[in-house]
């Protein structure tokens, strides 16, 4: 079977994001999480690479061991929609922190409640109830 998993690179702060999204989600698995040997002395311990489950939805994550020039953008983001208030309240509240709010969380024409925001780490969230 063919499938499409977004692929989310990081310098260094896979974990970090791992445990917030853990956080942020109650339907939150590891599938796998392959870590950089102790012989690779830069990265050693980092995410060499992982596949995480939000709610049904596989994200492949990994340290990069190549610095880059770009980072993530708003301009693809990732849609969580809610069926209950709190668990919407909590993820906002939890990526918001020392993220940037895009879109506050409030009532918009086209949903009760809807926040768009980047995370801590520059991944693109918008949350909204269904």
């Amino acid at each position: 079977m063919t499938t499409i998993t977004p692929f989310l690179m990081f310098e260094g702060r896979a974990q970090q994001a791992m445990d917030l999204y853990q956080a942020c989600f109650t339907d939150f698995t590891v599938i796998q999480c392959d870590r950089y040997p102790d012989d690779h002395s830069q990265l050693k311990g980092q995410i060499h690479f992982a596949i995480i489950n939000i709610h049904g939805q596989q994200l492949a994550l990994i340290d990069s061991p190549v610095k880059h020039a770009f980072q993530f953008t708003p301009s693809i983001s990732l849609m969580v929609e809610f069926q209950e208030s709190q668990p919407l309240k909590k993820a906002y509240e939890q990526l918001a922190h020392q993220g940037e709010i895009l879109m506050p969380l409030d009532q918009y024409d086209f949903a009760q409640q809807y926040a768009w925001i980047n995370d801590p780490f520059g991944v693109s969230w918008q949350l909204k109830m269904v």
